[in-house]
C-alpha cells in the first residue's frame, strides 16, 4: 500500500526538480495533487488565489522568479454557474457562494468544502 509522505517530506522531495525549472528553460508547469501544498514554499511568489485557497496548481516563470498561481476555484465557478437548480433559492440558503474564500463561503484548497455542503438542504443539479 503506498501512502503520501509527510507535507514536510514531500516539500523536500520537490526542491531538486523545482529549482531546475530555471535552468531547464521552462516557462510554466502544472502542479497536481498531492503536491499543490507542499511546493508553495519553494516559490518566489504567490498570488492572491494561492494565499486565499491555500494551494498551488500551476507555477510560471518570469524573470527567473517561480509564481504560484490558482485557478481551481475559478474552474469550479464556471461549472456551478452553468448549473440550473431543480430547487428553490430558498432551499439553498447557507451553500457556498461562488468566489467565496473558505472563511466566509466553504471554498478549500481550490475546491468546495464538503462541510458547507452537508449543512444544506438537499437539491439536484441539472447540466
Amino acid at each position: 500500500m503506498n501512502s503520501i509522505p509527510p507535507q514536510k517530506q514531500m516539500t523536500g522531495m520537490l526542491g531538486h526538480p523545482v529549482a531546475a525549472l530555471r535552468p531547464l528553460g521552462y516557462r510554466g508547469i502544472c502542479i497536481t495533487v498531492p503536491w499543490k501544498v507542499a511546493v508553495m514554499p519553494l516559490l518566489d511568489e504567490l498570488d492572491d488565489d494561492v494565499r486565499s485557497i491555500g494551494a498551488a496548481n500551476y507555477i510560471t516563470i518570469r524573470d527567473g522568479r517561480l509564481i504560484g498561481h490558482n485557478n481551481d476555484g475559478k474552474g469550479v465557478v464556471k461549472a456551478i454557474a452553468k448549473v440550473t437548480w431543480s430547487c428553490p433559492p430558498a432551499a439553498r440558503r447557507g451553500w457556498p457562494r461562488p468566489g467565496s474564500s473558505s472563511a466566509d463561503g466553504g471554498w478549500r484548497n481550490g475546491a468546495l468544502d464538503g462541510r458547507a455542503w452537508q449543512r444544506s438542504k438537499p437539491c439536484k443539479f441539472v447540466t
